[in-house]
């Protein structure tokens, strides 16, 4: 496997076209915990062309009527594609971010 420093990770095409949602949950705001403000889904990359196969990540949807919802993955993982995928690193931990999650 290549090794990679932080910055040379920030590509999303590096992860590759094939996801796997796994699990997902609810995002309260910092200070007011009953304040919804998104969701989380626990990703899988199922691509067998990226050098991250089958690593798994969280990615923050930016919206509280995503495409793909929640009960839907108590059925099993679903295949799933982003809207304005974005990913980052703040204090060398990386973050990833949607504005929505749609099944394939």
């Amino acid at each position: 496997m290549k090794k990679f420093e932080v910055d040379s990770f920030l590509e999303p095409k590096l992860l590759g076209d094939a996801f796997l949602a796994v699990q997902a949950e609810e995002i309260f705001d910092f200070e007011d915990k009953e304040k919804k403000v998104g969701y989380s889904f626990f990703i899988n990359i199922q691509d067998p062309k990226s050098e991250f196969y089958y690593s798994s990540f969280a990615v923050k949807i930016k919206t509280l009527t995503p495409s793909l919802k929640i009960e839907e993955l108590s059925k099993g993982p679903k295949p799933v594609t982003f809207k304005n995928f974005s990913m980052g690193q703040y204090k060398g931990r990386l973050w990833f971010s949607a504005d929505d999650i749609i099944a394939k």
